[in-house]
């Protein structure tokens, strides 16, 4: 699927859950979020992959937090570095949104 097509939402949903997860919420939202998370990222990395036929630094980086965040083999760290990554997860889909909509209009 072209990227340019796809919904908004896919982006800006994840990185308002995913940058919630900054805060100390029940053990079943990480559960959540690390699917959810690890699920659109791999769908854009692939998408964007499909789109633009090279494997660019978007494409890398959806696929890393894509690894970061599975939920099939979990990654145990702090609270503190998951804040960080959280973070840096919403402001990486928000940034590819940006990038997708100026680069790619239509």
């Amino acid at each position: 699927m072209q990227l340019s097509k796809i919904h908004s939402a896919v982006w800006i949903i994840p990185a308002v859950l995913v940058a919630l997860g900054i805060f100390g919420l029940p053990y079943g939202y990480y559960q959540f979020l690390r699917l959810e998370t690890c699920l659109v990222t791999a769908f854009l990395a692939y998408s964007s992959f499909k789109t633009f036929g090279v494997l660019d630094v978007w494409t890398l980086s959806l696929a890393m937090v894509a690894i970061l965040f599975n939920p099939f083999l979990p990654l145990h760290l702090g609270k503190e570095i998951w804040v960080v990554l959280d973070v840096a997860a919403a402001v990486l889909l928000l940034a590819h949104y940006a990038y997708i909509r100026r680069a790619r209009p239509g």
